[in-house]
């Protein structure tokens, strides 16, 4: 008797490098993940109005032309897609009042996450550079695997 299939949880990767975009689509593929690609938001979301996609990660500061904007509309097209923001340092986010920097009911994954999750709504952030294994990690815990 045949196995049931297993379903490929369909990630996006979203950013302007294509390099960029090339390295995390053939770090997350041999690890089971079907992958699309975006350069940037506009693509981002043509492909989620097309698609159904189970994770987002693109660069949270070129998710442009505004990211926390970019985040909120991939949230309104797909609500239940994770998204996982990379992140390097977020001028804005580092001057956010002290209370609502302390208000996230979030857990943090490293230091300044808390604040970048509360602005861009994202369900974790990576930072950059990024470790392959750490965001093969992530992805896994956030799309419910083991």
């Amino acid at each position: 008797m045949a196995s049931p299939a297993k379903t490929i949880r369909l990630i996006l990767v979203v950013d302007q490098d294509k390099e960029v975009r090339a390295f995390l689509a053939e770090s997350l593929m041999p690890n089971g993940f079907g992958v699309w690609e975006a350069p940037g938001a506009d693509a981002a979301i043509k492909i989620l109005n097309d698609r159904r996609i189970d994770l987002v990660i693109g660069d949270a500061a070129q998710l442009e032309p505004d990211g926390e904007k970019t985040l909120r509309k991939l949230r309104r097209f797909q609500p239940v897609t994770k998204i996982l923001a990379m992140t390097g340092t977020f001028p804005a986010v580092a001057t956010a009042p002290r209370f609502v920097r302390l208000r996230s009911r979030f857990p943090i994954l490293e230091p300044g996450g808390l604040n970048a999750r509360l602005f861009l709504r994202a369900d974790a952030t990576l930072p950059k550079p990024v470790s392959v294994d750490l965001m093969i990690e992530i992805t896994r815990k956030l799309l419910g695997e083991s």
